[in-house]
């Protein structure tokens, strides 16, 4: 039962699913390919995914999915992320014997654009329909139902270019808004002429959940970060936690998140629910931290003369 499937998704990560950092060398969790090693939508369950830019600019991002049989690719392509941009997404079934949808209520920009609706993942590179030839295994579209993910960094966007402007985030006030102004103005990634060698500020984190156990949750309780990693089902919550809109929620529940999509806000309402919004504030990276303790220690040793 897909009640609140993706409404609460970071809660479900949080409260019901097992939270999988994506692989990475770095020790710090910063990386500019993140691999994350499995995604399922069997057994009514979900696939939730956030990428988070740390850095201090803009960054053109590879996102490749692939089937589990034999790799080939089922979805690909580019995602622009601004300065300190999260970027979630879901992956769930169409039907028990379909394929898989994924479906984003972020504004980030994307080449080519995810409609509203989402977009299918597609059986092309490996049925015999697509340039690539069939690798002999099975060709239905049920054979996207699981696999795995990379994102690799294309390069940063250079800081003041038309690229940098049309992708950063245009906000009018309020907590959490915005978009960026000109998507549609950005030239494909290899004619780009804005891009700078990328430096390893990408992080995020995925998460396999049963969407029906969020019918669970106790109304009278809140749903907030602290509550969740009280409980002991995640390790992490740097990421901070995002409301997305899919599904049907019928619980009036509170919910104290840093970020709400406007479909997730419209439905929670609906229920008799009420959003608490908080303060995001971005990880950051070494060089950031780096920079903060030089400037910390040069004004204690102008204190003591």
């Amino acid at each position: 039962m897909k009640t609140l499937a993706t409404i609460l998704g970071a809660a479900v990560l949080i409260a019901t699913g097992s939270a999988a950092n994506a692989i990475s060398l770095s020790p710090n969790g910063l990386g500019e390919v993140l691999i994350y090693p499995y995604y399922t939508v069997n057994k009514d369950q979900d696939t939730l995914v956030s990428i988070v830019n740390a850095g201090d600019t803009g960054k053109a991002v590879e996102m490749r999915f692939r089937e589990g049989y034999n790799g080939r690719v089922v979805l690909q392509f580019v995602l622009f992320l601004s300065a300190h941009d999260v970027w979630t997404a879901s992956l769930s079934s169409i039907a028990d014997d379909a394929g898989v949808l994924l479906k984003t209520s972020d504004t980030s920009c994307t080449d080519p654009e995810i409609p509203t609706a989402g977009v299918a993942l597609r059986s092309a590179d490996y049925d015999g329909n697509g340039t690539v030839p069939a690798d002999g295994g099975p060709t239905s579209i049920t054979r996207t139902r699981e696999g795995f993910f990379e994102f690799i960094a294309v390069g940063d966007i250079e800081a003041g270019s038309p690229t940098d402007a049309a992708i950063t985030h245009v906000h009018d006030g309020g907590p959490n808004d915005g978009a960026p102004p000109a998507c549609d103005d950005i030239p494909p990634v290899w004619d780009q002429t804005d891009t700078v060698t990328p430096s390893g500020t990408l992080y995020g984190s995925a998460a396999i959940v049963n969407v029906g156990e969020l019918e669970r949750l106790d109304p009278q309780a809140p749903v907030t970060l602290e509550w969740l990693l009280e409980t002991g089902a995640v390790r992490d919550g740097r990421d901070g936690l995002k409301i997305l809109g899919d599904g049907e929620l019928t619980k009036a529940v509170t919910v104290r998140a840093h970020k709400v999509s406007a479909q997730a806000r419209e439905k929670i309402e609906k229920a008799g629910g009420k959003i608490e919004l908080i303060e995001v504030v971005p990880r950051k990276t070494p060089q950031q931290r780096k920079a903060e303790e030089k400037a910390a220690a040069s004004a204690a040793k102008d204190a003591r003369r």
